[in-house]
């Protein structure tokens, strides 16, 4: 289901991955609908923001970005949970919508590691999407991420989630300006406090990776999702789970009006 500013309506057989790579040089953010609400609506306003502000020379406001958006959500259905993207050409700031049905992730996966630097980790557009399509050839059914690392051999994030990994009873992630600042990342932390265990926001390596009892990713479409595996090499997922059932309890909680 794709929306424009014309508020024509269109079925589309496409994903919403497909339509990244359909609007070239431009902004976008995916968002989580329960019903007509939007989990953490205030920051995928911000984020779409900021890349407008870095990329285009009279930028709409957050206030006029959230009207539009508003404007087309009118048109959609009242009690589905979707998964919705919002476009943003950087040449004409037109916005367009995409939704399709939201299905959460299974809980348990495997993980692969790859060499890749992410130029601009606060923004999400579709320069980031062409650099990772390669190692998008990694991911399968049975392959729920891909998860990068710098030329320091620093980790940073998975292709399209943040990571986590649990050591000694502790959580280990990248710091904020290291990575995009995912919708669900604060989400976890926060359960991570809630659940009495102590979140570190600090560099670690591809070696700390690999030695970590746990290793689990989170994004909007998949609340958390433990590694069973990380490049082959068994994980344990037992604290990682518990995290994922506190995130799933605290989304319902942070969802926002339109």
């Amino acid at each position: 289901m794709q929306t424009s500013e014309s508020l024509q309506l269109t079925h589309v057989k496409s994903s919403g991955h497909d339509q990244i790579t359909l609007h070239p040089n431009s902004a976008y953010t995916t968002m989580r609908t329960v019903g007509k609400r939007v989990f953490r609506f205030q920051q995928h306003l911000t984020r779409l923001h900021d890349a407008l502000t870095k990329n285009c020379k009279n930028p709409m406001s957050i206030e006029q970005i959230r009207d539009k958006i508003r404007a087309q959500f009118a048109l959609l259905p009242t009690n589905s949970d979707l998964r919705i993207y919002i476009f943003i050409s950087y040449a004409t700031q037109q916005l367009s919508l995409f939704a399709e049905p939201f299905t959460i992730a299974a809980p348990i996966s495997q993980f692969f590691t790859i060499q890749l630097t992410r130029p601009d980790p606060s923004i999400k557009d579709d320069v980031w999407v062409k650099m990772r399509q390669q190692a998008e050839g990694l991911l399968s059914e049975v392959t729920n991420e891909v998860i990068i690392y710098n030329e320091n051999k620093v980790v940073t994030e998975g292709l399209s989630s943040n990571v986590f990994v649990l050591r000694g009873g502790r959580v280990f992630t990248a710091p904020a300006g290291l990575v995009l600042d995912g919708t669900m990342r604060q989400t976890v932390i926060l359960a991570c406090k809630k659940l009495g265990v102590e979140v570190i926001e600090a560099e670690y390596t591809l070696e700390d990776l690999e030695a970590a009892e746990e290793v689990m990713v989170c994004s909007t479409s998949r609340y958390v999702v433990c590694g069973q595996k990380v490049n082959g090499k068994e994980k344990q997922v037992d604290l990682g789970l518990k995290i994922r059932k506190e995130a799933e309890k605290l989304v319902l909680e942070e969802c926002e009006d339109v």
